[in-house]
């Protein structure tokens, strides 16, 4: 372990997690977050109890897991073929509320919002300070990327590909007038038209969230903004769904519905340069088919801080966690890309149906 400060640029869920994991160890940290705190929601995500543990990990508080378990899966496929799976230890949270969490282990000197980065001021070879946008300067010894898939951190350590988008997904929270609808069953339909699936997670007692993932290739011609959403779900494309998907599309206001447009990076050459390194997404952005964003964020943020106090120099612990993630990213990629071409097959096999929640890379 060694004196540093620490300025993560991104306070989204790896940042914040980063920001803890380094405060417990006696770092000093400074996160600036580019969005107000409070315009910066999200909608909602699965954790396993694993990563709330990490989670816990790193406060003397522990979340409020009241109505989160989900302890059912059930697939819904073609012709009739219907599966039902017991889920041990699955939980579902707004993001908002783990944001909230983390966010309040921070005192005002430590979190910023509404700092745009801007580039680095370098000295030596080595960045010496973050500038933004309003002109203000942070100064630091480690700098961490942690803005997510489109980081302009990223840029300062190595040029960043991506595969081709394939699959896009328009994600929205369903609010029920009677309480209690909370029934712990995660449901997805696998094949509501060809190229498109709609799944939905209880989040509260009377709220569901949803996902609609679609072929942007097969509907070019729709989804094209989150602002039109609302005119693209119309009753033509409507008319095929189940009645319990009309139902809860129905009970959504759609102008508050998000369209998710899908980037996933190839494996960067690198994830840090001298003393910049990238986390979360800003690493690693994959699709989210896969259900690993949030996990994996949390995680290379707490492996961050672990080789950095175990380590005798900065050069050597950025060196072996790029090594542990690399590996870890590698297999995450190999794994979209299995399940990419699952999603779009005409017919599914719902017994051999490959499963994020049960097949982790």
């Amino acid at each position: 372990m060694f004196d540093l400060k620490v300025i993560i640029i991104g306070g989204g869920i790896a940042g914040l997690a980063a920001a803890l994991a380094l405060k417990k160890n006696k770092y000093q940290v400074v996160v600036r977050e580019k969005k107000s705190f409070y315009n910066n929601s999200g909608m909602a995500f699965m954790i396993h109890s694993k990563t709330i543990n990490e989670i816990h990990s790193l406060t003397d508080t522990e979340l409020d897991l009241t109505n989160s378990k989900v302890n059912n899966f059930i697939l819904e496929g073609n012709k009739n073929q219907h599966n039902r799976i017991e889920l041990k230890e699955w939980h579902a949270f707004k993001r908002i509320k783990i944001l909230h969490f983390l966010h309040s282990q921070l005192t005002d000197d430590e979190y910023y919002d509404n700092s745009d980065f801007s580039h680095f001021k370098y000295k030596a070879g080595e960045a010496v300070a973050a500038i933004f946008k309003d002109g203000s300067i942070e100064y630091g010894d480690l700098f961490i990327g942690a803005d997510g898939i489109n980081s302009k951190v990223r840029n300062s350590v190595c040029k960043a590909q991506f595969f081709q988008n394939v699959i896009n997904e328009i994600v929205c929270i369903s609010k029920h007038k009677d309480k209690n609808t909370h029934d712990s069953t995660f449901k997805k339909y696998l094949s509501i038209k060809k190229g498109m699936s709609f799944g939905f997670i209880p989040i509260s007692e009377n709220e569901y969230v949803w996902f609609l993932q679609f072929d942007s290739k097969l509907y070019n011609s729709i989804f094209q903004k989150s602002s039109e959403i609302e005119n693209d779900m119309n009753s033509k494309l409507l008319s095929e769904f189940p009645k319990e998907i009309k139902e809860l599309i129905g009970n959504s206001d759609l102008k508050k519905a998000h369209l998710w447009k899908n980037k996933e990076l190839k494996l960067l050459s690198s994830y840090h340069k001298a003393n910049i390194c990238l986390i979360g997404d800003a690493a690693h952005g994959s699709i989210s088919l896969t259900s690993s964003g949030v996990s994996s964020g949390i995680s290379s943020g707490i492996k961050l801080a672990q080789v950095l106090n175990s380590s005798e120099s900065l050069k050597s612990a950025l060196e072996e966690y790029e090594k542990a993630r690399k590996e870890k990213n590698a297999q995450t990629i190999k794994y979209a890309q299995r399940l990419k071409l699952q999603f779009n097959k005409k017919l599914i096999d719902i017994d051999n149906y490959y499963l994020p929640l049960f097949h982790k890379p």
